[in-house]
């Protein structure tokens, strides 16, 4: 796979626990795929981590979604 112009975002799994619905409604939208962390605990709920692979055109057609997730996951674990 040719990765040159792209960009990875990583959503680990304490991430993805704080908003599961909210990843899962933008599985498809975004083109999220997920993978084993090899930092997650095994006793977590979620010891997968989300990630998408973007091209300059994909970021700039998900960015304001991108944005808000990463916001909302913020507020969230800020709270704790």
């Amino acid at each position: 796979m040719d990765l040159s112009g792209k960009i990875r975002i990583n959503f680990f799994p304490r991430a993805v626990g704080t908003s599961p619905e909210e990843f899962q409604a933008k599985k498809k939208i975004i083109g999220f795929e997920c993978e084993p962390s090899p930092n997650a605990a095994k006793k977590e709920q979620f010891v997968e981590q989300w990630f998408c692979l973007l091209n300059e055109e994909q970021w700039r057609q998900h960015k304001e979604t991108l944005t808000k997730l990463a916001k909302n996951v913020y507020s969230k674990l800020k709270r704790g």
